[in-house]
């Protein structure tokens, strides 16, 4: 089986589709089928699991046609994308912290306040 992201003419992945392997031969091909099967004029694009196209697909997420990339959705506005991953980062390296009982959260309201607090401690037992 083969797993299609259904883009709106945003680029944003509105749906996800499989469709057997046996019933396409190239990406265009399967396009048109899906199109047919689901009475649609959106595109459809295929993802992989192997990072050919650097992530899957999720809903909400978009299809990046210059990266040839699918990018989930920004978590927070002070976000950067790497664009040898095509995934977000935090403009702050995320603290390291041996102890199991803590562990670190993004704050935007922190980040935004200063811009240098970002990564705040918190109690990993009430999350």
């Amino acid at each position: 089986m083969a797993t299609f992201a259904e883009l709106n003419n945003t680029n944003e992945v509105i749906e996800l589709h499989t469709l057997n392997d046996s019933s396409f031969s190239n990406e265009s091909e399967a396009n048109t089928k899906l199109q047919q099967l689901n009475s649609s004029t959106n595109v459809f694009k295929q993802y992989y699991f192997d990072g050919t196209r650097k992530n899957p697909a999720i809903k909400g997420g978009t299809y990046d046609s210059t990266r040839d990339a699918f990018l989930d959705i920004k978590p927070y506005s002070s976000w950067v994308l790497n664009e040898t991953t095509c995934k977000w980062e935090s403009p702050i390296v995320q603290p390291t912290n041996e102890d199991e009982e803590i562990t670190y959260v993004w704050d935007e309201d922190a980040y935004v306040a200063d811009n240098t607090t970002g990564w705040v401690e918190t109690d990993r037992n009430t999350l």
